[in-house]
């Protein structure tokens, strides 16, 4: 059984012990002891499984862009040629555009079901960016990185990439840019999916945006689609052969 699969059971079997403590007394103080034990399994819980993340076969590849960057495409790219890769699929309360696809390209829900998931510690990350909220899923990301495979996660730049920074102490972060503010802004007005004022929005939140891609671990500047694939894909391979990140010689020798 993996490791973070066998925390996540012993932790529900020690809430159903302590729950079942709970019920059978009616003293003040016991109740509120075994509040505060489940209290500390959960807390632990998430510790423990951080932990059991990092030494998990799987890989953390964060990668953020400002809009219009190509972002989509290129991730799309990259799941597309290697299956060692799952992407986790965020939320947000945007309304969908016309080719996205609910719980393919998004989780699309209502502002109030985002807050209630907010206030039960449901998200990894997440950040306000255009006037709407996104968010991605700790529990999604700890079970795709419980089987051994890699995830994916496409993150907006404001906030998001940085919160999972100051989380967790593993990962690998990519910068995708246009190769010019006026390039960004041709691709934004021939998508023809933004009002003026929210391209506007969009483009000024990317001027900011790009001031920060000294805090990625690589930068990819998407002048050409084909190039840009290419170097995302070496990102991806050059992480796996690297020899700190490798437990054991044996693993990777016949």
């Amino acid at each position: 059984m993996p490791t973070v699969k066998k925390l996540d059971f012993m932790c529900q079997e020690l809430n159903r012990e302590f729950n079942t403590i709970g019920s059978k007394s009616g003293k003040t103080g016991i109740i509120n002891n075994v509040v505060q034990a489940k209290s500390e399994i959960e807390k632990n819980k998430r510790a423990g499984t951080e932990s059991g993340m990092r030494n998990q076969q799987g890989k953390l590849f964060v990668v953020s862009a400002p809009s219009g960057a190509g972002k989509t495409t290129l991730c799309n790219r990259l799941l597309g040629r290697f299956d060692t890769i799952g992407y986790s699929v965020s939320y947000t309360t945007r309304t969908p555009r016309h080719e996205e696809t609910d719980t393919e390209d998004y989780y699309f829900v209502s502002e109030e079901k985002f807050k209630a998931m907010l206030d039960a510690g449901d998200f990894l990350e997440w950040a306000k960016v255009h006037n709407n909220y996104y968010g991605t899923s700790r529990k999604k990301v700890e079970e795709i990185l419980g089987t051994g495979r890699d995830v994916l996660l496409d993150i907006d730049p404001k906030g998001g990439a940085r919160q999972l920074r100051e989380q967790l102490d593993y990962g690998i972060y990519i910068f995708i840019t246009a190769p010019s503010m006026k390039d960004l802004e041709k691709r934004l007005i021939n998508r023809r999916t933004e009002s003026a004022e929210i391209m506007k929005i969009r483009l000024d939140n990317a001027r900011e945006e790009i001031k920060h891609y000294h805090e990625y671990d690589y930068v990819i500047v998407n002048n050409e689609i084909n190039r840009a694939t290419n170097e995302l894909e070496a990102v991806y391979v050059a992480e796996h052969l690297r020899a700190d990140r490798i437990d054991s010689i044996e693993d990777i020798m016949e």
